[in-house]
């Protein structure tokens, strides 16, 4: 994986995040307004759902840990440029080997992961795999992968026991590995009510 190796990552404006419609984009000022950290991590609940389908189906096929990406913008509101969203728009699957307790990005991966971001000028956010049943911690090995590769200032990590639905998220701030907080909403109910409405991934 060479996401690690990139240049500093700027956030965007959010009108620069061509593939949000103007009502989400308005949606997401409205949010960056009343956002309590300068740091958001907003995954949509659809996009979880896809994860989770993912690796429900590695562990029934195989009782293993399933891994990918989140990719997504990283953005901020001019009016609040201190304020970063972080806002997931796909997950992309990762088929490197695994094991009951480990999981890994091919070469192929990270080719296509890097193509997909490119192609759609989107950025690799959010790290994310599965501790199916083994709770929502981070290991040696994932501490050490948090670090080494996903730890510029658009980036976290997201772990997943998809068989009890819990989460935690993590990211690298001033060199030290934090826990934050990952929020979820609905998109549709979003633009139904005209705001964001988040909640917790609990863990």
């Amino acid at each position: 994986m060479t996401f690690g190796n990139i240049q500093p990552i700027l956030s965007k404006p959010i009108d620069q995040a061509t593939a949000l419609s103007p009502k989400e984009k308005e949606l997401l000022s409205n949010y960056a307004e009343n956002a309590e950290t300068n740091y958001s991590c907003l995954i949509p609940r659809d996009i979880m759902d896809e994860f989770l389908a993912f690796a429900n189906d590695v562990y029934r096929k195989h009782h293993n840990e399933a891994t990918g990406m989140l990719v997504g913008y990283y953005l901020h509101d001019s009016k609040y440029p201190e304020k970063k969203i972080a806002l997931a728009t796909a997950f992309l699957p990762a088929y490197g080997d695994s094991t009951r307790v480990t999981c890994e990005f091919s070469y192929e991966d990270s080719v296509r992961h890097s193509e997909f971001c490119k192609a759609n000028n989107v950025l690799p956010i959010i790290w994310i795999h599965s501790h199916p049943g083994f709770g929502v911690f981070y290991s040696h090995t994932d501490s050490t992968t948090l670090k080494a590769f996903f730890a510029k200032e658009h980036q976290c990590g997201v772990v997943v026991d998809n068989l009890n639905v819990a989460y935690k998220c993590f990211k690298i701030i001033d060199g030290k590995q934090c826990v934050i907080q990952a929020y979820g909403f609905d998109k549709c109910d979003a633009l139904q009510a005209g705001k964001i409405d988040v909640y917790k991934y609990n863990s």
